[in-house]
């Protein structure tokens, strides 16, 4: 394996282990965004990694992409995965899913590859379909956003709203403070189901650091 290929496998061994109590936290986050997403329909994760987003999705048909080969290994059986750029879609036809979720992922694009992703998001979409988006916070999250040595641009979420609402989406639902910046520290404490639900819907958020949009394509 080349040197710069060892570098990006690395990472989620330097940055993000994985871990399967971290499946668990995900679920409920799930859950909790399912409502904004088509009941049946077809959804895509960009940058799904290990997938835990995806396989805890209901929808009819599910796909995952991610540049690292570990998200054929992660993905439930009926996920389709591939490996692939977020920044290039050419694979999928215009108007093809009705939902895409992104998570922790356009804050590793440098400007034109995250024009490139929103602008194919947008094509690959069909006319009302949703992205949701859950994003490290530069606003409450300053202090350790560059903690994560891939991380090349900055968003908070009045920018990345403006940012959407600039590529012709409509901004269906905004929470500033959703989870917190990081879960590698999960599995270094219990997890309890009712405790994390408790947490998505309580007004009161310690160490949240990222936000969640939920954005429609005009039609």
């Amino acid at each position: 394996m080349a040197p710069i290929e060892k570098f990006e496998e690395n990472y989620f061994i330097v940055r993000l282990k994985h871990n399967p109590r971290r499946a668990l936290v995900w679920n409920e986050i799930a859950k909790f965004i399912q409502p904004y997403l088509p009941k049946e329909g077809k959804v895509l994760e960009l940058g799904a990694g290990y997938c835990d987003w995806i396989n805890s999705t209901k929808a009819a048909v599910r796909f995952a992409l991610d540049k690292s080969p570990i998200v054929l290994e992660h993905a439930a059986r009926d996920v389709e995965a591939a490996v692939g750029d977020a920044a290039a879609l050419s694979r999928f036809s215009n108007n093809s899913f009705d939902a895409i979720l992104a998570s922790n992922l356009f804050e590793h694009l440098s400007d034109e590859e995250f024009k490139s992703s929103l602008s194919e998001v947008r094509r690959i979409l069909r006319p009302g379909g949703v992205l949701a988006v859950i994003q490290p916070n530069f606003y409450y999250s300053y202090r350790n956003y560059f903690d994560d040595y891939t991380h090349k641009k900055i968003f908070t979420h009045t920018g990345f709203a403006a940012f959407l609402e600039a590529f012709d989406f409509e901004i269906v639902y905004l929470l500033s403070r959703f989870v917190p910046f990081s879960f590698r520290s999960v599995g270094s404490f219990p997890i309890f189901r009712f405790l994390v639900r408790a947490y998505l819907y309580s007004p009161w958020k310690p160490f949240a650091g990222q936000f969640l949009i939920i954005a429609k394509k005009h039609i």
